[in-house]
């Protein structure tokens, strides 16, 4: 009887510390809304639009929560949060793109027809905190336009920079290097001046995110982790059974495909 006191009293000074400690073990459901899309910053704070066309950000940190609402915010409208204080939203068949402060305010509202990008696959923020990338599908160029939506940079045309058209989903830059994910033709990676680097041959991805020498991604139920120096690959964790994924390095965001958001654990932070 007397150890089983001490073995109970052990458990619960392991749960005690483990929640004193700030360690989460468990999964749960992040809001009660139906989620339709979704994203999270470096800073682990969540974004998501709702049934009700509605932008939430959800800071846990502070207990806090920032609401944006907008006609063109839907199921079709991407979030672009790699950058926590110049967030985007874009809306490809309406060539809208919004950005948006830490606070969800909106600073600007740029039309991309009227620029004359009229078939821009997919966006992100520079490094510089400034700048926007952007890929034209139509003239097969990544562009880089400044605040004022001046064009700073545009790269050759990829037919003749890498020998066929591309049709990037997702960009990324960081640590000097910007990343087309392709989910048809792989991952190709160029400097931070648009100059093409090198091709990685992984395809049907459609997000990346990279952490110094590594770059995980959700393919097929599982977070799989690519080496970027030995050009090895291989599986972190299974997570079967979510239509979409986001990483940062301290949990992990899963929604469901009937709309439920949930905070995910890791096994070892990565």
């Amino acid at each position: 009887m007397k150890a089983l006191q001490i073995l109970m009293i052990l458990q619960i000074w392991l749960m005690c510390n483990s929640l004193l400690c700030g360690q989460d073990f468990s999964s749960y459901r992040v809001t009660q809304d139906r989620v339709l899309v979704a994203a999270l910053d470096p800073l682990h704070q969540v974004y998501y639009i709702n049934d009700k066309r509605q932008l939430y950000k959800l800071v846990p940190a502070q207990n806090r929560e920032y609401l944006y609402t907008d006609l063109f915010v839907d199921q079709q409208t991407v979030i672009q949060a790699q950058n926590p204080f110049k967030v985007l939203l874009y809306k490809k068949d309406v060539g809208t793109l919004v950005t948006l402060d830490s606070r969800l305010n909106q600073t600007a509202r740029i039309n991309l027809f009227d620029l004359g990008y009229f078939d821009v696959s997919a966006v992100a923020t520079a490094n510089d905190n400034q700048s926007i990338w952007l890929f034209d599908k139509a003239s097969q160029q990544l562009v880089r336009l400044d605040q004022n939506n001046r064009q700073t940079f545009f790269s050759p045309v990829m037919p003749q920079q890498i020998g066929h058209e591309l049709d990037p989903v997702y960009i990324t830059e960081t640590e000097s290097k910007v990343y087309l994910v392709d989910p048809a033709k792989g991952i190709f990676i160029f400097d931070n001046i648009g100059n093409y680097f090198k091709k990685l041959p992984l395809e049907g991805i459609r997000k990346i995110w990279v952490f110094g020498p590594r770059m995980l991604y959700y393919f097929e139920g599982k977070i799989r982790q690519y080496d970027l120096l030995m050009m090895e690959d291989k599986v972190v964790m299974d997570l079967d059974g979510y239509a979409d994924v986001f990483l940062s390095r301290e949990f992990i965001l899963a929604l469901k495909s009937t709309g439920e958001l949930y905070r995910v654990p890791w096994p070892v932070k990565p």
